[in-house]
């Protein structure tokens, strides 16, 4: 940590504009050593990741023993043509210096179907991706939690910078909101999952689309049409051959598709919150190169780079 930045925060009581972006990296558990030990990560994305130097990064390993194990400042990021991992093609390189590291992980505690963590208010699903960028109350919210539980790990200039950035972004003014209205009797949600705006999970068709559409940029999928009829979208998904176009049919739960009468050759993909297709149909679909994307897993187990590549890996139409 240099010595810039303790001068700053001692004379003037506040944080580099640059360092108050905090991120969260996400790494899976057979990169782990890799990562750790040289204090690097990959990225398969063809624009660099944006990180800038200096930024603080949140390191969370995944999986079963999932949680934040280091905090690394940025330095770095260049083409990736020697890194250490097998398991994709990588197109950049960052390259990090560790300011903390804890003997165990930091766990957020995830828990329901919802995947909903009350130690830092957060699902699991807004934690999903390669790097995530955390909103100032997210932020706020996140390290006063991890200061509770690892405060005793970290050194005391470390600390006092985790103090400084909680108290820094809960000055952040928020926009006044208006009194929400007591629900009316007999009104009925779903579970929360607490997703980029989205309270409930959803009930009905039209819950999945809002909700997809939140989702869309984690998974490499862009909007082109709503045809009149069946499917209900056409979009482009990210490739290795670049975008492809995708027929997509919307439905609450997967076996929906079959009861409304649906052509499986007309379609590549089929988004829902539950899929609950039964064995010979879903050999149906897995016959006509359909795919089945059920929200509610995404939700539970968030958007990984092996989500992207299942998702990628269909024959694409002409």
């Amino acid at each position: 940590m240099s010595g810039l930045f303790v001068v700053l925060v001692y004379i003037f009581g506040t944080i580099p504009s640059m360092l108050q972006q905090v991120y969260i990296l996400n790494i899976r558990p057979i990169n782990w050593e890799e990562c750790d030990k040289a204090k690097i990560f990959g990225t398969r994305y063809a624009s660099k990741s944006g990180l800038e130097q200096g930024n603080l990064v949140l390191v969370r390993r995944t999986g079963k023993d999932y949680g934040c194990l280091r905090i690394w400042e940025f330095e770095s990021e260049v083409k990736a043509t020697d890194v250490p991992w097998t398991d994709a093609e990588y197109t950049w390189k960052q390259s990090f210096k560790e300011l903390a590291g804890f003997k165990s992980p930091f766990r957020e505690d995830f828990a329901g179907t919802s995947k909903y963590s009350t130690k830092v208010a957060l699902s699991a699903m807004r934690l999903a991706g390669s790097i995530v960028r955390l909103k100032p109350d997210e932020l706020a919210r996140y390290l006063a939690a991890l200061l509770r539980e690892k405060v005793s790990e970290m050194k005391p200039e470390i600390r006092d910078m985790m103090q400084h950035l909680v108290t820094a972004e809960e000055r952040i003014p928020t926009a006044v909101q208006p009194p929400r209205q007591p629900p009316r009797k007999g009104d009925i949600v779903g579970e929360p999952i607490n997703y980029r705006g989205i309270v409930y999970a959803p009930l009905n068709e039209a819950g999945v689309i809002l909700l997809f559409s939140r989702m869309m940029e984690d998974l490499g999928i862009i909007y082109e049409s709503s045809p009149a009829e069946y499917p209900d979208m056409i979009g482009r998904i990210r490739t290795v051959r670049g975008f492809e176009r995708v027929r997509i049919e919307f439905e609450f739960v997967s076996s929906n598709f079959f009861r409304h009468g649906h052509d499986p050759a007309g379609c590549d993909m089929i988004v829902c919150w539950e899929n609950d297709i039964k064995a010979d149909r879903a050999a149906e679909l897995e016959r006509n190169g359909v795919k089945i994307l059920a929200l509610s897993e995404i939700i539970e187990g968030g958007v990984d780079d092996q989500v992207r590549e299942d998702l990628s890996d269909y024959r694409a139409v002409s």
